[in-house]
């Protein structure tokens, strides 16, 4: 169990396959969820910034303004620890699975957060 300060308690687990490489890494909360939410902002103004720490949790959602994208929370689903480029990468591999016939707007969508 390991507690984030402002945040709460949480279980992170971890697993790496040594054959194929596989990794993936989970959170869940080890707490009582608050009543009311609270809301973090992260700005990534250089690229040192890509590689700050996320927890985001099951209940969380995510938003980048800049491309206009909004995640909302996923209840009752696992949450991760990552970093920002992670949740980037991450985003872009559940869109290259959805969109697997519709190049044209994956291509947009890999150039809108290029630019980011």
């Amino acid at each position: 169990m390991t507690v984030i300060p402002f945040f709460k308690e949480i279980v992170i687990s971890a697993f790496e396959c040594p054959h194929c490489g596989f990794r993936n890494t989970g959170t869940q909360s080890a707490a009582q969820i608050a009543e009311r939410g609270v809301q973090y902002e992260v700005f990534v103004k250089e690229k040192k910034d890509f590689f700050r720490q996320i927890v985001k949790s099951e209940f969380a959602s995510i938003r980048i303004p800049e491309i206009d994208l909004e995640l909302p929370s996923k209840s009752g689903g696992t949450g991760y620890l990552t970093t920002v480029e992670g949740l980037i990468e991450r985003i872009l591999g559940d869109m290259r699975k959805s969109l697997q016939n519709s190049s044209i707007v994956l291509i947009h969508i890999e150039a809108l957060i290029f630019i980011i």
